[in-house]
This record gives structure tokens, sequence and C-alpha cells, in this order.
């Protein structure tokens, strides 16, 4: 009898295929995965700190005062090529050609981090300023230090990054800096954030109240316990994607992708050829909010800074308004003909807040004009790659500014 026929040799040969290479390659994989699931909660909780949104810090130690104050120290900030808006460009290539060299500066940096260079004997602060980073530089010099060195006096800082137009100022006038306050107090408005409604919602008067220091007692102890609230499965599903390292990379590689293949720019930043200038960047965060700028929020704003500016008169200082326009504003010609339109709302806004701050006997700079005449006749007073001024625009403003508290710090002698 005829034994029955073989398996095929493919299968008989599978059977006896040995299994331990599959596994080194299914435990190859299971441990680059679980290495990179560390790596990734690591950086969740290191870089991004997402257990800080449920999980309280520990509380500071507390510190002895020092009679003396520490003095202000030199840093050095060395030259770099590319600035804030060219990061959010994740191609080299695409971004080399908006890149700027940022020259490198020394900057002194008094105890609370501001820009201020130390005093001379003998010397006071003539003028403060309070603002967000356009007060700041990118470039050779801050703000504060042209127009010191336009007027040949010394002006105190007060700006930070992101600060927004109220958060400096209320610390400003909450807890002065120095004592007594200089005369003079400029205050940086930027176009970008003259919304009536933000501005009518804040506690101005409370700012200015005096509350009576109560004597030191001891401090309870600190309970840290958890917000539950922020560990809600739909909370999770917005932040924790928003702290992983997995998704940071995907975002831009598709971010990439999209740059390259459809020219589709990133979610934050605009690219245009300007007519007269060439490679430009702009901010689309601004480019929003343009489109929603209304010019009748101009006297409800100006309400508010008029009792701002009383407030502080009855402390014997002056306030100085600074209106600063974006670049977006200036640069029309260099964004698409729906993107003219919604600005021009906002320019509008300019004008008449300039206007309903000088009737109401505030001095005002709306650099604006002058700034659209500069930029026409060819100079350009903004970064190619950021959003603030570059040396020439500080330069203008600073003009400006003194021209406008020149009278208040020299006043003319009387004619006998």
């Amino acid at each position: 009898m005829n034994a029955p026929p073989r398996q095929p040799t493919l299968l008989e040969t599978f059977g006896q295929a040995p299994q331990k290479n599959l596994r080194r390659w299914v435990c190859l994989f299971a441990a680059v995965w679980l290495l990179w699931i560390a790596a990734d909660w690591t950086c969740r909780c290191a870089l991004f700190h997402w257990h800080r949104t449920w999980l309280p810090p520990k509380p500071a130690a507390a510190t002895t005062t020092s009679a003396t104050p520490p003095a202000p120290t030199l840093r050095h900030i060395p030259a770099r090529r590319g600035a804030g808006l060219t990061s959010m460009i994740p191609v080299p290539w695409i971004r080399k050609q908006y890149e700027e060299h940022h020259p490198p500066r020394d900057e002194w940096v008094d105890p609370d981090g501001y820009p201020n260079a130390p005093l001379a004997e003998g010397e006071t602060w003539q003028a403060a300023i309070v603002g967000d980073s356009f007060m700041l530089s990118l470039g050779q010099k801050p703000f504060a230090e042209v127009l010191g060195e336009i007027g040949g006096i010394r002006v105190l800082t007060r700006a930070r990054g992101a600060a927004g137009p109220f958060q400096e100022l209320k610390k400003y006038v909450s807890n002065p800096p120095v004592s007594p306050p200089p005369p003079i107090l400029i205050w940086n408005l930027t176009a970008r954030e003259l919304n009536a409604a933000f501005f009518q919602r804040q506690p101005v008067d409370s700012w200015f109240a005096t509350h009576p220091t109560p004597p030191a007692a001891p401090l309870p102890a600190a309970v840290r316990s958890i917000d539950w609230t922020r560990l809600r499965p739909d909370t999770l599903t917005s932040t924790l994607p928003q702290t992983s390292l997995t998704a940071y990379f995907a975002r831009k590689a598709w971010t990439a992708t999209r740059l390259l293949l459809f020219r589709t720019w990133p979610h934050d930043v605009l690219g245009a050829d300007d007519p007269q200038y060439g490679p430009i960047l702009f901010y689309r965060e601004n480019l929003r909010y343009f489109a929603q700028s209304d010019p009748a929020d101009a006297k409800p704003i100006a309400s508010v800074v008029a009792r701002v500016s009383e407030r502080l008169r009855e402390r014997g200082t002056t306030l100085v308004v600074l209106l600063v326009p974006e670049k977006e504003q200036l640069h029309l010609t260099a964004l698409p003909p729906d993107l003219r339109r919604a600005i021009t709302p906002s320019l509008d806004l300019l004008d008449a807040l300039a206007a309903a701050l000088r009737a109401r006997g505030i001095p005002t700079v709306n650099p604006l004009p002058s700034f659209q005449a500069a930029t026409a006749s060819g100079i350009r007073l903004y970064w190619r790659d950021d959003t603030h001024w570059n040396d020439a625009g500080i330069h203008s403003a600073a003009e400006a500014v003194w021209h406008e508290i020149a009278v208040s710090l020299h006043p003319p002698a009387p004619i006998p």
C-alpha cells in the first residue's frame, strides 16, 4: 500500500523554522516602544511640566530680606540668526531666507530681571516705562536706553515679554519699585491688545489702594492636594497631546509636510514677499485679532486710561501713553487683499484712540503716521523674522516719545 503524500516542502520548512529570531525581533520592538514611552512621559513632566497643572509645586522656603539689595549684573547675549517667527518654521531651507542676524550685546539685569543699569552717584530716575516685549530689544539697545541717550536722562524699565498692557502696570502702581517714583510714567499699549471689554474689566482703582502691612505671623503649613478636575477624561484628552513628545514631533512632521507639499504655512506664522522689502514673516495671531478690531472701542478704552492717569496724577506722576503699531499694519502691500481689508479697522482704532486720549488731556504718542511714511520711503522698522521693532524702529519711537516728554521734564523758563 502506498504511503500518503507528504505536505508541501514550503509548509514543512515553515514548521521547522526556528522561533528564536522572531522572539528577538518582538522583544526588540517591545523594548524600543517601552523606552520611547518612558522618554515621552519623562519629557512630559521635565520639559512640559504637565504635572504642575494638577499637583501644586512645593512651597518655597522662607527667605530673609537683606538690608542691601543686590546690585545689577552684566550678562552677555551672544549673536544669533533668526528669532521668534522663524522658530515656528520647521523646514530649514525655507526658514533661512527670512532669518536676520541679531548682533551680540552686553545687557545689565537688575535683581528683578529687568534691563536696568545701576545708577551712578547722584543720579535719579527721571522717567519709567511699563509694557511688554516691544520695550526690550533683539538688536543693540532696549527702548529705555535709547530714550535715555536721546534725552540725556535715566529711564527705568519695567517691561517684560508677553506681559500684556496691564500686568506690569499693576505691579508698578501696587508696589512702586523706587521711591520717590519718577515724575513721568510711559505706558506701552500694543495695537493688537486694544479691546474695550478687556480694558473695562480691569479693577484699576484697587491697584492704587493702600493696604496696611499686617504684622508678620508664622505661615501655616501648606497642604498639597491634587486638583482632580484636571484629571477628568475630557480635560486629559486636550492636555495630554499638548505635553507629549510623540505628539510634538508628529505635529512638526505634519507641519513640514504641509509646508513642503502644499505650501500651507503653520498655524501661527505667515510668509510673504513684500514688494519693497522682499521675504518677510507675519504673526497670524495679529491677523486674527485685527479682523475683530473695532474703532468704536476707542472711547471706552480712553475712559479706562483716563482713570489710570488721574490716579497717577494724585501721586505726582504724569502718564504718557505710547501706542505701538504692529508689523502687519505697516506692511499691508505684502498681504493678500482680504487681509488688508481686515486690518483697516485696526488702523482707524489707533488714530481714534490717540485722538480720544489727547482730548482728555493725556499726552499720547502715536507713531503710526511717521512709521507709515518711513516704511514707504524705504526704511524698514521691524525685524524680518520677528514681530518687534528693529533698532531703527526703536530709535524712531524713542525720538517721538522724547519730543512728547521733553517739555514736561524741562519746561521753558518764564519770560521776565
